[in-house]
């Protein structure tokens, strides 16, 4: 009985793991500098923390992102941009 739930729970928990790995390597946003004008209002609603400024520039630590484009909304000159989709032709040839 026991190796009846085992063995899908191991396979489930497998299946998680390599969900997780691939989308810690997924794209995340990226802050244009030319086009920032340093308000912060990114920083203010970024749920993860990931955004901060250097030199007056918002800047996007890809570790913390979780790509929710809260900033992507508030940015009053869509300075950042999302992670760019790759079309599904493109993906299969590399």
């Amino acid at each position: 009985m026991t190796r009846t739930i085992i063995l899908p729970l191991f396979f489930f928990l497998v299946a998680i793991s390599l969900f997780l790995s691939a989308a810690s390597k997924e794209e995340k946003h990226q802050v244009d500098p030319k086009t920032c004008i340093g308000c912060t209002l990114c920083v203010q609603a970024c749920p993860s923390k990931a955004i901060l400024m250097k030199d007056g520039k918002a800047i996007i630590d890809p570790e913390r992102c979780i790509n929710c484009t809260l900033c992507v909304q508030k940015c009053p000159t869509k300075a950042i941009r999302g992670p760019t989709v790759k079309p599904a032709a493109e993906k299969k040839t590399k």
